[in-house]
């Protein structure tokens, strides 16, 4: 299983990314590039930009409830600084694509995880890898719309 989670009611997807692969693997931001379709940003104003997933999907997980992915590819050049958070799974290993796809036949891992694999390993010199740390996890500071009802929460 690849490492993922939710994004938290007052967090960015960035952010998330970042809180969940500290928790889940231990790494930083900054031990790692994320593989992005081009190294060139859009110039922002008071917006947060985030990278490109090179994938997205949304899943069954059963009783009518679904679940959405953004799928990025990370390079990471040595083993994290810090260690898995207490109470995630502690069994972090990495796989050859011939081991996730003998997982998949055992049924020890899906078969969506071996195809967004594939994916990623047959077009990986399409993708530019970027420092993550490029991208901000901040939030926005300005209002860059104004709805026309108000801004959520008020009345």
């Amino acid at each position: 299983m690849q490492i993922g989670g939710h994004i938290e009611l007052n967090e960015t997807p960035w952010q998330a990314v970042a809180h969940e692969l500290f928790e889940e693997s231990g790494y930083k931001l900054d031990e790692l590039k994320v593989l992005q379709s081009t190294t060139d940003r859009v110039a922002e104003t008071s917006n947060v930009a985030h990278p490109t997933p090179f994938s997205m999907n949304t899943h069954l997980v059963g009783n009518e409830h679904f679940h959405s992915d953004l799928c990025y590819g990370f390079i990471a050049e040595a083993e994290p600084s810090n260690n898995v958070a207490a109470g995630e799974a502690d069994d972090l290993r990495w796989m050859s694509l011939e081991e996730l796809t003998d997982g998949a036949n055992e049924s020890t891992v899906l078969k969506d995880v071996v195809a967004i694999y594939k994916f990623l390993l047959d077009h990986m010199l399409q993708y530019s890898p970027v420092s993550a740390r490029e991208f901000s996890v901040d939030k926005p500071k300005v209002a860059s719309a104004t709805y026309k009802r108000g801004a959520p929460g008020s009345s």
